[in-house]
């Protein structure tokens, strides 16, 4: 087999009727009477890797008043919920002086990349979050393809 193989798993438990993807995501607005959350660097990365690693995901946000509803109503509201692109992950926030740069936030990938390189020839599993570590969203982990064929043949 010549070059290395890797796919990258990712956890998709809603998917609407044409059978996309839905990935969702929760902001929550505290004082949503004096205006919303702006999003963070973090939140528009997720965005972004959403649609590269699944391009025909859909990327749903839903913003949730915690209190100070219109209708004087204190338990959480639903506010709207919004359909997000690349261009929107891209997209800074000039009005808050908030500027986004994307290759700041790859270092991850570029790790991960660089350890592919190292990999000798064969297939992998990416997975992210990590399959062998509880800590939620921050590690990578790789695992190679057992070859069931040739494990059959030296039991025997």
């Amino acid at each position: 087999m010549d070059g290395v193989k890797v796919l990258v798993r990712s956890l998709n438990d809603m998917q609407n009727t044409n059978g996309c993807p839905v990935k969702r995501y929760v902001q929550l607005e505290y004082f949503p009477d004096r205006g919303v959350e702006v999003y963070t660097a973090h939140q528009r990365v997720q965005w972004m890797l959403e649609k590269v690693l699944q391009p025909n995901a859909i990327v749903l946000v839903g913003r949730i008043a915690l209190s100070g509803s219109k209708n004087g109503n204190d338990s959480p509201q639903l506010m709207c919920v919004e359909n997000k692109s690349i261009a929107h992950a891209l997209g800074g926030d000039d009005h808050l002086d908030i500027h986004f740069d994307s290759m700041q936030h790859f270092g991850a990938v570029a790790a991960v990349l660089r350890g592919v390189q190292k990999l000798s020839a064969g297939r992998y599993l990416a997975c992210f979050p990590s399959a062998t570590t509880s800590a939620a969203r921050t590690s990578v982990s790789i695992h190679e393809e057992i070859d069931n064929a040739s494990s059959s043949s030296s039991s025997s």
